[in-house]
């Protein structure tokens, strides 16, 4: 009866004769296999075009990735050049002067940003430069998602504080090694040198 191959009426009647209560025991019977099979039917469904709705996203994000790396690829390779003493850094008018020019406007509204935000990194970090990078790095998740951009700052700014940590521990490093060579020079014999009386 559920394919259609036999109706219900003809499969209550046999039913109808045996007692009078099987008549509505088989109504509720019908309705409940029914409602259950179509519930089925529908879990089927909705779990199908949920799966496909999310490959399909997932395809479109990864290609939006894709697109996004390949975009912070070029901006990274003109920001190098903009980098003129070659240290990996830039500064924040080097950015705005570099992010202003036609292409590399395009480039970040297709990232989704704004040439205000990524100036708003300069702020965030309170820095004069950055590296190139860590800007790169910035700007990739700003355009992938605005909590990611938060994360991403402080991420960036425990670097920063574990760079200059480390640029301390180097300049002390270099003042212990000096002062270590000044004991060391101190504690030889001196050599006298006789002085000529005549």
């Amino acid at each position: 009866a559920f394919t259609g191959g036999q109706l219900w009426a003809d499969l209550l009647r046999p039913l109808k004769r045996i007692s009078f209560w099987c008549e509505p025991l088989f109504i509720t019977y019908i309705v409940l296999t029914t409602g259950g099979l179509a519930n089925i039917l529908v879990a089927i469904f909705v779990e199908m075009a949920r799966f496909t709705s999310q490959r399909d996203h997932d395809t479109q994000m990864t290609q939006r990735e894709e697109k996004d790396r390949e975009l912070i690829d070029g901006l990274k390779l003109v920001l190098q050049d903009a980098d003129s003493r070659g240290t990996g850094r830039v500064s924040r008018d080097a950015v705005v002067k570099v992010l202003s020019e036609k292409e590399n406007k395009k480039a970040l509204k297709e990232l989704g940003l704004e040439l205000e935000k990524v100036c708003s990194i300069f702020t965030q970090l309170d820095a004069e430069r950055i590296g190139i990078e860590e800007l790169c790095h910035c700007l990739l998740n700003m355009s992938a998602d605005s909590h990611f951009s938060q994360n991403s700052m402080l991420m960036f700014q425990s670097k920063r504080t574990l760079d200059k940590i480390d640029f301390i521990g180097q300049i002390i490093g270099n003042h212990l090694s000096k002062l270590e060579k000044l004991i060391v020079e101190s504690r030889k014999p001196r050599v006298s040198t006789p002085v000529d009386t005549r």
